[in-house]
C-alpha cells in the first residue's frame, strides 16, 4: 500500500466499482516516488476541499491487476510517465493525464471535465 490517506483499489473489483459507483472520480494509478508523491498529496488536498466533497478520489498501485483497466485504456495508450491520472464521469473516461500535476492543475481539469 502507498503512504497516502486517499482509498486504495486493491482488486479489479474494486476499480469496477469505483467506476461504477462514483458519478465524479479521479483515480491516479501510479508508485510511490518522486513523481507520483506530489500528485497523492494535491489529491488528498483537494479531497478535504468542501467544493470537491462530490469528487471520489482513489489511487492504485501502477504493477496490481486493479489497475490493468487503467493502463489499458485508449485514453492512455499514449502515456509513457506517471502516475496516470482518470477524471471519469458517469463511469466514462472524460479525460486523463499523465505525469506530475500541481494542485491547481488537478482542480482545473475537475472543473473542467466533472463540474
Amino acid at each position: 500500500m502507498m503512504q497516502t490517506r486517499i482509498k486504495h483499489l486493491v482488486t479489479r473489483d474494486d476499480t469496477s466499482r469505483a467506476f461504477a459507483d462514483h458519478p465524479r472520480l479521479v483515480v491516479a494509478a501510479g508508485r510511490w516516488g518522486p513523481m507520483c508523491i506530489p500528485v497523492y498529496k494535491a489529491m488528498e488536498e483537494l479531497e478535504d476541499e468542501d467544493r470537491y466533497a462530490g469528487v471520489a478520489f482513489r489511487v492504485v498501485e501502477f504493477d496490481l491487476p486493479a489497475a490493468i483497466p487503467i493502463r489499458e485504456a485508449r485514453a492512455c495508450g499514449s502515456f509513457r510517465g506517471l502516475p496516470f491520472v482518470l477524471y471519469v464521469r458517469d463511469g466514462e473516461i472524460a479525460h486523463a493525464t499523465s505525469s506530475i500535476q500541481t494542485k491547481d492543475q488537478i482542480a482545473a481539469l475537475i472543473d473542467r471535465h466533472l463540474g
